[in-house]
């Protein structure tokens, strides 16, 4: 998901997929639309999140609840709503998988259980990529900023896995209302625990 399509004044309506799999997200209530921000991040355009917007799609992308997974964000933080701000979310409210920020730092939520690393540095453009292996258990992620992985401080529930099939992702939010605070330039979803596709 890379480009934004349809705009309704300064709002984006839709976020649409370049891979060709049609993919798009969308916030069909105003109020939910994320602002445009033109130059805002490297001379790109981005998307504002501003703590209260996100977009829905009815897909997990035709993953599994465990999948081999890279998800690649491009971001900058500049604020803080709550302990666990989502910037993307497969699944339901329970045992799903999701990419955070927020004032406990980066990290991967399950809604079940979690895994912390290094805290969010604000107002810097970054590359995050959250990392998973097909089967595994959840203290077994992986994350980097700009090709460095990122040392784990805590986590809860590391035995677990993901259990959630819901049809449903979001981005900018998780469910039940943790929202980020920034811009994202780029969101990029692989079925993939490659360290190559990582390194490109």
């Amino acid at each position: 998901m890379c480009s934004s399509d349809l705009l309704v004044g300064d709002r984006v309506q839709e976020w649409s997929d370049k891979s060709g799999h049609e993919h798009n997200v969308s916030a069909t209530n105003d109020s939910a639309r994320p602002f445009i921000s033109n130059n805002s991040l490297n001379g790109l355009d981005s998307i504002q999140f501003a703590g209260y917007q996100w977009f829905r799609r009815s897909s997990r992308l035709g993953l599994s609840a465990n999948p081999d997974i890279q998800v690649f964000i491009v971001s900058k933080i500049t604020g803080d709503r709550s302990s666990d701000d989502r910037l993307f979310l497969l699944g339901g409210s329970s045992m799903g998988l999701a990419c955070a920020a927020g004032t406990d730092g980066w990290s991967w939520r399950f809604n079940g259980g979690k895994e912390i690393y290094n805290s969010v540095t604000k107002n810097v453009i970054g590359l995050q990529v959250w990392e998973r292996s097909d089967g595994d258990a959840f203290d077994a992620s992986r994350f980097y900023i700009n090709g460095i992985e990122q040392t784990r401080t805590s986590g809860s529930s590391d035995t677990s896995v993901p259990t959630s099939l819901v049809e449903h992702m979001q981005v900018g939010a998780g469910t039940g209302g943790t929202q980020m605070v920034g811009f994202l330039g780029e969101v990029i979803v692989l079925e993939s625990d490659d360290q190559q596709t990582r390194g490109m």
